[in-house]
């Protein structure tokens, strides 16, 4: 896991909000899925973060913990009803972005599942109904293609924990309900 948000990481890395966790922690044991030692702080007025807590006039800054990415729908996300149950961002490296998700916010979840499967997208890229999300190979060797249900900003893609076969997940936002973040100054 990231201790210092490098910017030499090619991979996302989830965040959950600190007192989601805390109120988990009571509930179950999520020692295996979280990384105390990594935190970020958010500012929602000026759309930035810091690795660092901060505080400007008195306000001290939500503050994220990092999770291992795989479990953010587990623990963020009631598939079910489609929404989220806690804030959550995710740090893209390669543009040095977090994009931030506030509770109860709709989503739309795509999963595949087959012999093999491809990602066609990368999280924080803007999608169309009926693009592709996903390829899959078939137990015959047959090549399929997974749509998008709904448009919107890519949050996740990750592997399905807990399957004997290859399942991937993706979650789509609605584009007004992702802010997207830069470091703070």
């Amino acid at each position: 896991m990231n201790m210092e948000l490098g910017f030499e990481e090619t991979f996302p890395i989830a965040y959950i909000d600190k007192e989601y966790v805390d109120l988990l922690a009571k509930q179950q044991s999520i020692s295996n899925y979280i990384n105390t030692a990594s935190k970020i702080y958010v500012d929602t007025e000026k759309n930035c973060f810091s690795v660092e807590s901060f505080k400007e006039k008195g306000k001290l800054f939500a503050e994220f913990v990092e999770i291992v990415y795989e479990y953010l729908p587990k623990l963020a996300i009631d598939s079910e009803k489609g929404v989220t149950i806690t804030k959550f961002a995710i740090y893209l490296p390669k543009s040095r972005q977090l994009l931030y998700v506030n509770a109860g916010t709709r989503v739309f979840i795509v999963e595949a599942f087959g012999r093999s499967v491809y990602p066609l997208v990368l999280e924080g890229e803007k999608v169309s109904e009926h693009d592709k999300i996903f390829y899959i190979v078939t137990n015959k060797f047959e090549i399929r293609a997974v749509r998008a249900e709904a448009k919107g900003i890519v949050v996740y893609v990750g592997d399905v924990l807990d399957q004997s076969e290859n399942k991937m997940m993706a979650v789509i936002v609605g584009e007004e309900n992702v802010i997207r973040f830069s470091r703070c100054d």
